[in-house]
């Protein structure tokens, strides 16, 4: 079984003294592959050894922070995140964050066991156990969350080129699309070269097409 990613737009709490964000990684509902994830599937033992926060799921980089926190309830996989203030790139991160020009998290997970669907209404399939493999932040690319983040690089609030790459700001429409197409090439490597459009849908392909003039 091919590793996934997941992501969530659901912020919840944010403390400016400890620069940090309470979210959510995952919820059980239904998602666009008309998948689940059981809310206390998930095994965290591995990650919480190493539960560093990472940029767009871009591993050559240095994280922005630090998973203070993660459990499974009731609810879901919800967490703690702490940005630090040791690079300009983590600054600008948070301040998005902060401000509300950024709001989702990624999730990559490791699938343990899972239940397949009968149909008749059910999930294609639940996960009933998922290894967390690591959290990151990433802009929702949808049409309203797009022009948010350009308003705030038109702004001046998106300086540092790592983050402007990150996050798909001052390009032309074709550096934008070679530099999407090549990162939808990694993550596919990284994950599984199975991994369909669907995984990675929110985090770059959406974006690719809003890119492309295909998303209204």
């Amino acid at each position: 079984m091919k590793n996934k990613l997941f992501t969530s737009a659901e912020r919840k709490e944010i403390s400016t003294e400890e620069r940090a964000i309470t979210a959510y990684g995952s919820r059980p509902v239904i998602d666009r592959d008309n998948e689940l994830i059981e809310a206390r599937a998930w095994e965290l033992e591995a990650y919480r050894k190493n539960p560093v926060l990472m940029l767009s799921h871009d591993y050559s980089k240095p994280p922005v922070g630090r998973v203070m926190w993660c459990k499974a309830n009731d609810d879901g996989l919800i967490f703690k995140a702490q940005f630090h203030d040791k690079t300009d790139e983590a600054e600008e991160i948070w301040e998005l964050y902060k401000d509300g020009f950024m709001n989702s998290f990624s999730v990559g997970f490791k699938p343990v066991a899972w239940r397949d669907g009968k149909g008749q209404g059910e999930p294609k399939r639940t996960y009933t156990k998922a290894e967390l493999l690591e959290i990151s932040c990433v802009s929702v690319p949808a049409n309203a969350s797009a022009r948010v983040i350009q308003a705030a690089y038109d702004t001046g609030l998106i300086k540092t080129p790592m983050v402007q790459k990150a996050l798909g700001v001052g390009e032309t429409d074709e550096q934008k699309i070679a530099r999407l197409e090549a990162r939808v090439k990694e993550l596919e490597e990284q994950f599984d070269e199975e991994v369909t459009p669907e995984d990675i849908a929110e985090m770059v392909r959406i974006q690719l097409d809003l890119a492309k003039g295909k998303v209204i």
